[in-house]
C-alpha cells in the first residue's frame, strides 16, 4: 500500500528503512524511538499474523472493534517502517479494515494535534487515548455534531487542526467557557486548551456563549 501510494513520489516506496528512527513532536516533550530497524520484519510478521488470526477485525461489534483497531493502528504506528508517509499509510489501510469489517471510521473528524498526542502514547505503552479516539470515529451520533463544529470553525478561520477536539466522555469532568450552541450540542473551549463538543442536556439552559461552566459529562451514555 505505501509503494503504491507514494511510488511517483519515492524511488524507495515500499521499501523498510535501514536506519534507526526517533521523533520529538512538541519541544521540550519525550522522544518516542520506534522500532529497531533490524526488528521490522519480524514485528511486522508478528502483527498481521495477530491480524489475520483475529479474523481480520470482522464479526466484532462496533464496541470491539473500535478497541481492536486502535490496537492494531498503535501497532503500526510504533513499527514506523517506513522513513517518510507512514502516517496516511496506515490510515488508508486501517479505513479499508473498517470497510471490510462494517465498520465506518470518520478520520476527517481528528486533528492533526489529537492523533499526535494518541500515537505518542501508544508509542509509549499506553493506548487509552487511542482508543477513545476509535470509540468516536465508529459513531456516527458522535460524528456529527463534532463535524457541525469543525465546519463552523473553519468558517472563521480557526486552525482546528492544531488543538485538541473531541467529544465528551462520559464520567469525565470538564471546566472552561461556552463557545456557543447548535441545534442539539455546544462546544466549549476548556482550560487545558482543548475544544470540547457536549451535548445541551450535560449543561444547565442558562449558560450563555462566553460563561465559564463546570460539569461531568453525561453523554455518549455508557453501554449498559
Amino acid at each position: 500500500m505505501h509503494k503504491h501510494l507514494f511510488q511517483d513520489v519515492y524511488l524507495w516506496a515500499g521499501t523498510f528503512r535501514t536506519t534507526v528512527l526517533a521523533k520529538r513532536e512538541f519541544v521540550g516533550g519525550p522522544v518516542t524511538y520506534f522500532t529497531a530497524p533490524h526488528l521490522l520484519e519480524h514485528e511486522a510478521e508478528r502483527i498481521f499474523n495477530a491480524f489475520h488470526r483475529g479474523a481480520e477485525l470482522r464479526g466484532f461489534s462496533a464496541s470491539k472493534f473500535a478497541h481492536e483497531a486502535a490496537l492494531l493502528l498503535a501497532a503500526l504506528n510504533t513499527l514506523h517502517p517506513f522513513r517518510e508517509g507512514k502516517g496516511r499509510t496506515q490510515r488508508a489501510f486501517v479505513q479499508v479494515v473498517a470497510q471490510q469489517a462494517g465498520h465506518p471510521l470518520y478520520f476527517d473528524t481528528v486533528s492533526r494535534e489529537r492523533m499526535v498526542r494518541a500515537s505518542i502514547l501508544s508509542a509509549q505503552g499506553d493506548s487509552t487515548m487511542m482508543i477513545r479516539l476509535f470509540q468516536e470515529i465508529t459513531d456516527a451520533d458522535r460524528v456529527k455534531p463534532l463535524r457541525r463544529a469543525i465546519a463552523f470553525l473553519e468558517a472563521n478561520g480557526f486552525q482546528w487542526n492544531d488543538i485538541y477536539i473531541a467529544t465528551t466522555t462520559p464520567g469525565q469532568t470538564y471546566n472552561g467557557r461556552l463557545v456557543g450552541r447548535d441545534q442539539d450540542a455546544f462546544m466549549m473551549r476548556t482550560v487545558a486548551d482543548q475544544i470540547i463538543i457536549g451535548k445541551h442536556s450535560d449543561i444547565s439552559p442558562e449558560t450563555r456563549g462566553g460563561d465559564e461552566l463546570s460539569f461531568t459529562a453525561r453523554w455518549p451514555a455508557l453501554p449498559a
